[in-house]
Order: structure tokens, then sequence, then C-alpha cells
């Protein structure tokens, strides 16, 4: 991915690429190995 910035809110935890503005979602206790990127069909919690 390169250079990223993460931030974690309880269970959840937000990646965005600094080169291209990607970002990815993992909800931890589901996925600890952030293995699926929810960022998509939880649009509302990624904004």
């Amino acid at each position: 991915m390169g250079p990223a910035g993460a931030v974690r809110m309880g269970d959840y935890k937000y990646v965005e690429a600094f080169e291209n503005g990607k970002v990815e979602l993992y909800h931890l206790c589901d996925d600890f190995g952030e293995q699926s990127d929810l960022a998509a069909s939880m649009s509302e919690l990624t904004e």
C-alpha cells in the first residue's frame, strides 16, 4: 500500500493511503487478519 495513515475506533480500523487516497475499513473482532475490506459496503462509516 505504501505510506498510509490509520485510525482505530472501537472495533473498526480505517486506513487511508497517502499516495492515491484509497481507503480500507476492517472490523477487527471479526477479521483480525484484515482480509475483508468493508469500505465499499459501509461507505457511511468511511465518510
